[in-house]
């Protein structure tokens, strides 16, 4: 059901990986930042980091980089070998105490943006809907932000928070 709405919204398979780490308290949150390393393309497109949680062991990704697919039926669920491989080289050259055995790595999935920004807005026909999408993979840092602004969209009409560079009228 489209509602009338037909957005410029794409798939993005992605991959995460979590990799056990020489001493856990040095990675933990408070002793390990959350990162994004603007390097080449050597190791994928911006890779980035979370610290160890829940004895997950730390976790990476690149942003961006991967194909994208019409439909979700075309996503290709098996990691990539050679993507882990250059997450390995990431961590020997830059985070040698966090190059330890692979504990897993999945892939997941983007709904990317054109321009990569979200699409937080009312939909342009209907006053009782709201649309909240395409958070191109940075979204899930967002949640408690966005949560908040559309619990004041639908219950005040109104938020305190600028929302002009999401506005669903920049792809119709």
């Amino acid at each position: 059901m489209s509602l009338g709405l037909t957005l410029p919204l794409t798939i993005m398979p992605c991959q995460l990986a979590f990799f056990k780490v020489a001493n856990s308290e040095d990675f933990i949150p408070g002793n390990f930042p959350i990162f994004l390393a603007h390097l080449n393309e050597k190791y994928g497109q911006f890779p980035y980091g979370l610290p160890a949680c829940d004895h997950q062991g730390l976790k990476l990704s690149t942003f961006y980089g991967w194909d994208t697919v019409e439909t979700i039926k075309e996503v290709d669920y098996t990691p990539s070998l050679q993507w882990t491989e250059n997450l390995r080289s990431f961590l020997k050259q830059y985070l040698p105490n966090a190059n330890g055995e692979l504990i897993e790595t999945r892939r997941c999935l983007y709904t990317m943006t054109p321009d990569k920004h979200f699409i937080i807005d009312q939909h342009p026909e209907y006053a009782n809907i709201f649309i909240a999408a395409g958070f191109s993979g940075h979204g899930f840092k967002f949640t408690t932000l966005v949560g908040k602004i559309l619990t004041d969209l639908v219950i005040k009409k109104e938020t305190e928070y600028d929302l002009s560079l999401f506005k669903i009228n920049r792809f119709l």
